[in-house]
């Protein structure tokens, strides 16, 4: 939820900040605690389960909605959440779109990746994420200098080969003092 208060990444999902309370009064109602999915949860854990994930919070508050007031019983082993109405299919819809976004990108940093390869995940994470306005030009042609230097880490003598995004240790070689010449730091 931290990354909607920034109105850079806000605005591109059209969640005015007025919503984002609304948004996670939901999520806490719903039973979201973390995770994305079962699998997300068995990678993390080593135990698969979908309670308390997102996927599960998603469930029950489309259910929910999709669903007459009142309703208790499980719809395909759902139980829908009450609170929710089909007046909050817009603001569902655009919430989830902004979580589908995003999880799609931490799935693709997933394992070990080249500095290029990195490159490429993180701007299209940004292009994906920010929408870019003449204020902005200047911020976002920053972070896309910093996904560049990452491309100029492979010039280095001893970079490791290919790098877990989750373990920075592995970005770096005990025989690096500084920043290589040029690099945003």
């Amino acid at each position: 939820m931290d990354l909607l208060l920034n109105p850079a990444i806000a605005e591109t999902f059209d969640i005015p900040s007025a919503e984002i309370r609304e948004l996670t009064g939901m999520i806490r109602r719903s039973g979201i605690l973390w995770g994305m999915d079962p699998d997300h949860r068995q990678a993390l854990t080593g135990k698969a389960f979908k309670e308390n994930t997102w996927q599960f919070g998603f469930e029950r508050l489309f259910m929910g909605m999709a669903m007459p007031a009142g309703t208790e019983l499980l719809v395909n082993q759902v139980r829908p959440c009450p609170f929710v109405e089909g007046t909050d299919a817009g603001i569902l819809g655009r919430f989830a779109h902004f979580c589908h976004t995003l999880f799609s990108h931490l799935n693709a940093m997933g394992g070990r990746h080249t500095p290029e390869q990195w490159e490429r995940r993180f701007t299209a994470l940004i292009q994906e994420m920010i929408t870019l306005t003449p204020a902005r030009e200047p911020d976002i042609r920053f972070l896309f200098q910093v996904c560049h230097d990452l491309t100029r880490l492979r010039t280095l003598p001893g970079l490791p080969g290919p790098s877990d995004f989750r373990r920075p240790g592995t970005w770096w070689s005990p025989n690096w003092t500084r920043p290589f010449p040029g690099a945003v730091s």
